[in-house]
């Protein structure tokens, strides 16, 4: 014996198959936001990985169990990140804001203010009369 059985319409299996178009598609590009973001040294990890809750679980769990000494380590080579004379700044800000952003995700952030003051210390001293204008106009 067999219980009563539902007619479906050839509609509603379209917009039920749209409906799980759209949800793969965003679970996609939940995976490339996460994977175009993440540190190098996840990636490994992140090849096994199914899904985009995996992964962000993933990133979690390491964002949140560096140790202290590697939160250290990283906030001394944010500080101490001088960009030479013949070097390439844009390069060394980007560096700059990479470090600040790590430390950012590991709960240990630097204010705005006091990440400003760091850039500026660690310019070449070819760009001080250029700092010493700006920061007189501002």
């Amino acid at each position: 014996m067999s219980g009563p059985s539902t007619v479906v319409t050839e509609d509603q299996i379209n917009a039920k198959e749209k409906k799980l178009d759209e949800y793969e598609q965003k679970e996609y590009m939940a995976c490339h936001v996460i994977l175009g973001t993440i540190l190098i040294h996840l990636l490994l990890t992140m090849k096994s990985l199914k899904s985009e809750k995996e992964m962000w679980d993933a990133v979690k769990k390491d964002a949140t169990t560096k140790s202290k000494i590697h939160q250290v380590d990283t906030r001394c080579r944010l500080q101490q990140s001088k960009c030479d004379e013949d070097g390439d700044v844009k390069a060394h800000l980007i560096e700059m804001v990479k470090l600040h952003n790590e430390l950012a995700g590991m709960g240990t952030s630097i204010g705005e203010e006091e990440f400003s003051t760091i850039i500026l210390g660690l310019l070449p001293a070819s760009y001080r009369t250029l700092l010493l204008t700006v920061t007189i106009a501002t």
